[in-house]
C-alpha cells in the first residue's frame, strides 16, 4: 500500500462519518479501500475482522462517538500462514 493510504482512509472516514452515525449511531467502524465495510459494538471485533479479511493491508478503525474517545487505539498484529 502506499505510504499516503492511510491518510486517504482517513479523509474517506471523514466524510462517510455523518451517514455512519445516522444509520448505525456509536460504533467502531472499518474503512478500507476508501469505504465503510462494516461496523462493531466493540474493537476487539472491529480488530479480528480486519485481520482475518484484510490481512497486512493498512485500513482504519474508528469510533463514531469522538466526544466518547480521546483516541483510537493502535494495535499492530502479525499474521502468521
Amino acid at each position: 500500500m502506499e505510504p499516503d493510504s492511510l491518510d486517504r482512509e482517513i479523509e474517506a472516514y471523514r466524510l462517510l462519518l455523518p451517514g455512519i452515525k445516522e444509520r448505525y449511531g456509536s460504533v467502531w467502524a472499518l474503512v478500507a479501500d476508501l469505504k465503510l465495510i462494516k461496523t462493531f459494538p466493540v474493537f476487539s471485533e472491529a480488530a479480528q475482522y480486519a485481520r482475518q479479511h484484510f490481512g497486512k493491508q493498512q485500513v482504519l478503525i474508528r469510533h463514531t462517538d469522538e466526544t466518547k474517545l480521546e483516541f483510537a487505539p493502535f494495535v499492530l498484529v502479525h499474521a502468521e500462514k
